[in-house]
């Protein structure tokens, strides 16, 4: 949960790029090598680069079922990297990267309603994407397993190495967490105006995180449980971003009592683990309503204006309530939350209101194709 500029191409000549995606590239076959591996993932003849990508197979770097994609590109694009799932075919999707730019993104189905092709702008540089799949071995998320029916294994939750304090968290995805949003908190207090010599210090001090009662009976995620128990919240001042505040144990209840029972939020779940719901962590607040408007279909940006579609995100909230939400998490992952921008800020924190979102909800959209963490 971090606001940071986008990665950047290094400045460096096609050469030296191209060898500097080539060793990333080996250094992930590398590491993907394990004696015992018996693959059972068809096509079994493939050798995968990562858990979730085969080596580039020049045969599917233009798949069928992408043709409209190609033809109608600005740019000329393959797919680089088969994905590796084993409940969907290699040629289906996977790492696609431009030729001109060399950036890529991880795409699982062809443009269509719902699913419009991401504008290049959108794409990240290949030796970024590599980096983040290497950063999935250094971090446990990525093992080998020699139970695994593949000899890998994804875990969604990596356990915290034993590093002191740091074992007061559950898994490392949580304490992470936690170190970027106090990282936030700390951003947003250092640009506020000083304490005059009325105020005190502890209108600087953190509010105590939610307690585990609080959250008792409340179809929450594990992660939301987890992060909410013991992330501090602002105390003397209210926006973390624009429009949006942090739960009270009073109107976290309430927000999730007025969920009505049969809710689709509360009766779905993507999780083979079991109980895994969407789930809204910072609420929207202030003057704005705290609801998404019935009429939100006329909104021209079509991340808003989709919110009510059987491909929406509507069906998922608590009561269509506005806010900043985790997603079930998934095999590539986990628990996502991205939001980046820059703001001004006053004594009441965040001063931009939630109508910033109009603009940039791009920059806060959960969007699975890009592959960025």
């Amino acid at each position: 949960m971090s606001a940071s500029p986008e990665p950047e191409q290094p400045l460096m000549s096609l050469d030296e790029y191209i060898n500097l995606c080539a060793d990333l590239h080996n250094t992930l076959l590398a590491k993907s090598r394990y004696p015992k591996l018996r693959t059972t993932i068809p096509p079994p003849n493939l050798t995968p680069l990562t858990p979730l990508l085969y080596q580039p197979i020049p045969e599917w770097f233009f798949p069928p079922l992408f043709s409209h994609d190609f033809d109608t590109a600005s740019s000329p694009f393959i797919l680089l990297y088969p994905q590796r799932l084993p409940s969907e075919p290699p040629s289906d999707g996977g790492l696609f990267v431009d030729l001109y730019t060399l950036h890529g993104i991880w795409r699982q189905a062809p443009s269509g309603p719902g699913n419009e092709t991401p504008p290049l702008e959108k794409w990240l540089p290949l030796d970024y994407l590599l980096k983040l799949e290497l950063s999935r071995w250094e971090s446990g998320r990525y093992v080998h397993d020699p139970n695994a029916e593949d000899g890998f294994k994804i875990q969604k939750w990596v356990p915290v190495p034993p590093w002191g304090a740091v074992a007061y968290y559950p898994n490392l995805q949580v304490a992470e967490a936690i170190s970027e949003w106090e990282r936030l908190l700390s951003a947003i207090e250092s640009k506020m105006p000083s304490p005059t010599p009325e105020e005190t210090t502890s209108e600087r001090e953190r509010g105590a995180p939610l307690r585990p009662e609080a959250m008792e009976g409340l179809r929450l995620s594990k992660f939301a449980e987890h992060f909410l128990g013991r992330a501090p919240r602002p105390k003397g001042w209210t926006f973390v971003a624009p429009g949006i505040g942090t739960f009270s144990e009073e109107s976290l209840r309430e927000a999730y009592s007025a969920e009505i029972e049969d809710a689709f939020r509360r009766t779905f779940t993507a999780s083979e683990e079991g109980e895994d719901w969407a789930t809204l962590v910072l609420p929207s607040v202030g003057v704005e309503s705290v609801q998404v408007p019935a009429d939100v279909s006329r909104v021209p940006d079509f991340n808003i204006s989709s919110f009510d579609k059987p491909y929406g995100f509507g069906k998922a909230t608590v009561g269509r309530r506005a806010g900043l939400y985790t997603e079930w998490a998934d095999e590539r992952e986990g628990d996502l939350v991205r939001l980046d921008g820059v703001w001004a800020v006053g004594e009441d924190g965040v001063e931009e209101d939630a109508t910033w979102f109009d603009s940039y909800v791009d920059l806060a959209n959960l969007n699975w194709d890009d592959v960025s963490e």
